[in-house]
């Protein structure tokens, strides 16, 4: 197995990404995060929900991952609450 730049092994479901789960939700945040604070609320909750399908994660994750992002960006407010929502994604 690789290992990750934290020294884990990087499962065999990381062969698409490269990525643990950690990293590639880390990067995901980090690219949700970055299109919030260039656009709108619904740039950071659309651009988190496009690169969680990008991923290795099970389909049943990305799927509920989705739906929360989707309730979100229903009621979506202010930025600062949308970044608290991304950055509360568990990595």
């Amino acid at each position: 197995m690789e290992q990750a730049d934290n020294g884990q092994e990087r499962p065999a479901s990381a062969q698409k990404t490269g990525r643990t789960r950690a990293e590639f939700i880390r990067w995901c945040k980090q690219r949700a995060v970055e299109a919030l604070e260039y656009g709108t609320p619904r740039s950071g909750i659309n651009s988190i929900m496009s690169d969680l399908r990008k991923g290795d994660l099970p389909a049943e994750e990305v799927e509920m991952l989705s739906m929360l992002c989707l309730m979100e960006s229903l009621q979506a407010g202010t930025k600062e609450s949308v970044r608290r929502f991304i950055e509360g994604f568990n990595e």
